[in-house]
């Protein structure tokens, strides 16, 4: 029987819910079969540099598992290999280092409905920026006094974010336009 590590502290489900993957308080990154009960695979045991991870999302299946790591403030992504017993592709992305500034904590993260791209929001510096999947890049960044981002919810399919107003009267609401580029979210008209 598979050992979870010293505990679980991070779970997701697959977009299907047949599978689940937890992370553990030790960096090890497992799958689990919901319709079979047990445990299914270890996708990856972490290195120091790459935790602790403080948000972690499964995407494609039980294909790329993408996590962040608080104490390192680096996005880790974990790109399960098809043939059995080879070893994970593993990238890193340090969004700090495009603008060369600190974003401090990550606040919220999401991936779109078409699985490519990763939404990201660093309320600290109300910053909020958008990440190519497929490339570990930064396609969209952007911060500006009319979105205040301190309280902001995105919704499951990455589209639509809402925030309160800088008066904290009104929500505002902002759409993504996902056409497999990336622009800046629109406003909502009153």
């Amino acid at each position: 029987m598979y050992n979870a590590g010293s505990r679980v502290e991070l779970l997701d489900f697959t977009d299907s819910c047949e599978f689940f993957v937890t992370y553990s308080g030790t960096g090890e990154i497992a799958l689990w079969s919901i319709r079979e009960r047990k445990f299914q695979d270890l996708v990856h045991k972490l290195t120091p540099q790459d935790m602790p991870w403080s948000k972690m999302r499964i995407i494609r299946e039980d294909r790329m598992v993408i996590g962040y790591s608080r104490l390192h403030r680096k996005f880790v992504f974990v790109k399960r290999s098809l043939t059995h017993g080879q070893e994970p592709d593993i990238q890193r992305l340090d969004p700090s280092k495009i603008g060369g500034e600190d974003l401090g904590e990550l606040g919220k993260m999401q991936i779109d409905n078409t699985q490519q791209f990763l939404v990201a929001v660093f309320p600290a510096v109300n910053k909020l920026i958008v990440i190519d999947i497929n490339h570990q890049h930064v396609v969209f960044k952007q911060g500006h006094d009319a979105m205040l981002l301190k309280n902001v919810w995105l919704d499951e399919t990455g589209c639509f974010l809402s925030t309160l107003n800088a008066e904290n009267n009104a929500v505002d609401i902002y759409i993504f336009e996902w056409d497999y580029a990336v622009r800046e979210p629109q406003k909502v008209i009153k």
